[in-house]
Parts: C-alpha cells; structure tokens; sequence
C-alpha cells in the first residue's frame, strides 16, 4: 500500500434516506480507488431510529447501507439524544463521540454535511486527512475543502466533488441499494397474496417529511380511481406507519375499490415491492430515491424551485418530474416558502397547482405499450 494511501476512512452522514442514497456512489468510487482500505460510515441520525438501543453511539443495522459491500464498520449516533442535553452534559456526550473517533484511529475522515460540529468531530480525530465544507469560522480546521456548496446544485455532485478529493474521480450516479434474501422473498410473497403480477401495478407512496411536500390526497385518490378505470391498471397504495392516516384518507376518497395496501416501517420490504412495480409515484421524498436505486420507473410530485437540488437523477423515460408551475400567490417571484393555503392541510400552493390531468397523461407515457392489467 502506498505511503499515502489512507488505511482508515471514515465518512460522517445524515440519517435520511435520500442522503444515504445519494452517497452511495461515492462509497463505492472511495472502494474502487483504495480497494485494500477499511471504510467505515458513522451515521448521524435525524429521527428517533433504534430508540430501544442503549447508548448515544451504537453499531447500526442501518436499513439503507447495511448490506453495502463497499463498507466495512457502520455506527450511528443519536442526535436526538445529542442535542437533547445542555451544559456540561451537552459537552460531555459531544466528547464522548470524538473519543469514540479518535480510538478508531482513522487517516482521513469526510464530513459529508457542512456543519460546524461535523468538522470539529474530523479536526479533533486525529486523521492527516479531513476533507467537508465549511462555511464559517471552522474551515481552517479542515485539510481540502470542495469548490461546490451544498444547496448550489446536485446532492449527488456534492458528495462525490467532497469524496472525490480523497482520490477519485468519483462517478456521482449510479445510486445503490442491496436488498435482502428476506424481502424478495416477502416480495413475492405479497404479489401472490394480492394477486398481482410483477411489472403489472401502480405503486403510489403519499407521504413526505413535511405535509408542505404531500400532494393533497384527494388528487391521489382521484389519481388512483383514473389508473384502475382510463388505464385498467392495478394500484397498490403505500407508506410507513406516519402515513397510515393519510393512505386511509386517500382509501375513503375513492370510489370504493378495494385497493391493496402496504403500510410498513420495513424499508426492505418497500424497496422489494417496488422493484416490482411497473411505476412508483411519490412526491419528494425518499421513497423516490428507494425506486430509482432499485431500478424502478418513477414519476415524482415536486414544488417548483426545489429540483436544483433534489431533481438529481438526469430526466428520461424512465425518470421523471412534474412541477408546480403556476404563478404563487403565497411566495415572492422566483422562491418558494412552502407555504399550504390557508384551510388546506397538504401541499404547498404551488406542488398544489399540478392537476390529476398532468399526472396521468405522464403515467400514460411512461408506461408507453407496456401490457398491464389488474
């Protein structure tokens, strides 16, 4: 191995599904381009994930890179638990993560997100190597910082200039997610339960992290009734529990169907039935980067200046975006507050401007001459 060559890599990341999927191209350009190094991912997670573990950092099982082949040690640190504390306790639980770094003995450590925290936890690690974007009075800590800030362009370009400076060039797409033995089996058991045909339905996904971001579920009801009626295409409806209500909203606003449904914290499971699908709709949310990384069509429900970012995936006919592109009357010209109208509870005005119209006229293209059937 060379002199150079970092033996120990550690990668700091944000908990959420799309982030993790976004990075998995620069996990796997950083094992490419230093085969014989260990890499190791510490997880910052946002929610309250694996609450009934002890302690404020853990191994992780984490859901989305747990069967990475490209990652060897995966931790996750509670960052409810973290910013939950003040004072002494507060220092004491951020010393606590920088001596759990340090005794690692990592060369060189990426902070994937432009926190200040992030680069205080690389600069007190110890590596020769600390490689993140700092906007304030902490960039002097880092040793190579990226030309690209985060919120400028593509997530996934961002992380893979970020990864790239270790040694690279790093490709920012394809992204990847490894499912297991247990969900293709669950997977085919559940179209055998529901009489479904792998490739034949619709799956439509609701939710979001913030209802400024739900399409109304009147329009996915409204959306699901069109599918099976215009396009006789079948429809499962999807979601994890804290989209229960809202699937059972969308299930009383149709005309009666008996739709299949799927309402899971497994995202295994998810990932399984999609691949399965002829076409995943969702708004902005994980759930989309879930399909695309298991090579399934999507058609995501976006507000209108929110895709410089998160648009990510180059459009095709495979992948693709409607946008809220009426004038707002909530926002100022050129910007979006996510703002819901005043009397509404889902969707921001403009995500709201989309009409069911739109949306099948773009499922009847994506779908092209495929057969299906319910």
């Amino acid at each position: 191995m060379n002199a150079d060559t970092p033996q120990r890599i550690l990668l700091i990341a944000e908990g959420q599904v799309g982030d993790l999927l976004l990075l998995t191209p620069s996990i796997r350009g950083l094992h490419r381009h230093f085969p014989s190094s260990s890499l190791s991912v510490l997880i910052v997670d946002r929610r309250d994930a694996g609450e009934n573990e002890p302690g404020l950092i853990t191994t992780t099982s984490n859901r989305i890179l747990s069967r990475n082949p490209a990652i060897d040690e995966l931790y996750s640190v509670r960052r409810d638990r973290l910013s939950g504390e003040r004072g002494l306790r507060r220092v004491r639980a951020e010393l606590e993560v920088v001596a759990f770094i340090r005794r690692k003995k990592f060369d060189a450590v990426i902070s994937t997100f432009p926190q200040d925290r992030f680069t205080i936890w690389a600069f007190l690690s110890g590596a020769s190597r600390r490689i993140g974007e700092a906007n304030g009075l902490f960039r002097w800590l880092l040793t190579d910082r990226p030309s690209v800030r985060k919120g400028s362009g593509s997530v996934a370009l961002y992380y893979a200039a970020i990864a790239g400076l270790l040694g690279g060039p790093v490709d920012p797409l394809p992204t990847e997610y490894f499912l297991s033995r247990e969900g293709e089996e669950w997977g085919d058991r559940f179209l055998s339960d529901m009489r479904l045909e792998r490739g034949k339905f619709v799956l439509l996904h609701p939710g979001a992290t913030g209802a400024y971001k739900i399409w109304p579920p009147g329009r996915f009801a409204e959306l699901a009734d069109r599918l099976v009626e215009e396009l006789k295409v079948a429809v499962v409806l999807c979601g994890g529990p804290a989209d229960r209500s809202l699937v059972d909203e969308i299930r009383e606003g149709t005309s009666g169907k008996d739709f299949p449904v799927f309402i899971e914290p497994a995202i295994d499971r998810f990932a399984s039935l999609a691949c399965r699908s002829a076409l995943l709709i969702s708004n902005d949310s994980g759930p989309r980067h879930i399909g695309v990384a298991v090579g399934t069509p999507t058609l995501s429900l976006f507000r209108s200046h929110h895709d410089r970012e998160w648009a990510v995936y180059p459009e095709s006919s495979t992948n693709r975006i409607i946008r809220g592109k009426e004038e707002c009357p909530l926002c100022p010209e050129g910007a979006c507050l996510d703002r819901i109208p005043e009397g509404e509870d889902y969707g921001s005005a403009c995500l709201r401007s989309i009409r069911t119209d739109q949306v099948v006229r773009e499922v009847v293209r994506m779908l092209g001459t495929m057969e299906v059937s319910r």
